[in-house]
């Protein structure tokens, strides 16, 4: 009788075992046609649209399944695609055009400047394609109507900051002066 349980038991956990090691096996993917064209299928043979998130990014699959690149509107929002991996632009300019956090195009009287909300990731981004200061704290000095003034430095203690460099920001232009040697970038 023993034995006749340990087989019932052995066969119920095979058949478990087979049911559920399938569900767990398949897996979404990422599939390519012949012309270049990419598109998001699930393992239940379906296929992604509209806004997806994979992993850590945001996409977006037309209608038919393919993934949409460049410049895009959806819902009367203008959006940025990147044009190699289809991944949303965010926090950055694109062709004159700030995109904010949620990927989403400020309008035209918001582009044309710079503002305290998003001088830290324009700065940061222009600074680390010069390869300078990849670890520094960045605070705003002060702020008019016509520019910002941002210091890069490090914070020895709380009450400690040391001055590496300042930029003077220009919210119209988008142009960053360094007080002391550096080079002068574009943030637009």
């Amino acid at each position: 009788m023993h034995k006749r349980f340990l087989y019932r038991l052995l066969t119920v956990t095979a058949a478990l075992g087979l049911t559920f090691g399938s569900v767990m096996t398949a897996q979404a993917a990422w599939e390519k046609a012949p012309g270049g064209r990419w598109w998001y299928s699930y393992d239940d043979s379906t296929y992604a649209t509209g806004w997806t998130k994979i992993g850590d990014d945001w996409y977006y699959f037309d209608a038919s399944g393919w993934m949409v690149t460049g410049w895009f509107q959806d819902q009367g929002c203008w959006f940025y695609l990147d044009p190699i991996n289809g991944t949303k632009t965010v926090n950055q300019w694109v062709d004159g055009y700030y995109l904010g956090q949620d990927g989403i195009m400020v309008t035209d009287t918001q582009a044309e400047r710079i503002n305290k909300d998003n001088v830290f990731a324009l700065l940061r981004q222009a600074l680390t394609k010069e390869g300078l200061y990849p670890n520094a704290v960045m605070r705003i000095d002060h702020e008019n109507s016509k520019e910002i003034v941002v210091n890069i430095g490090d914070e020895n203690t709380p009450t400690q900051f040391k001055i590496y460099n300042s930029y003077t920001i220009n919210k119209a232009t988008g142009a960053a002066v360094p007080s002391f040697a550096g080079p002068v970038l574009n943030l637009k």
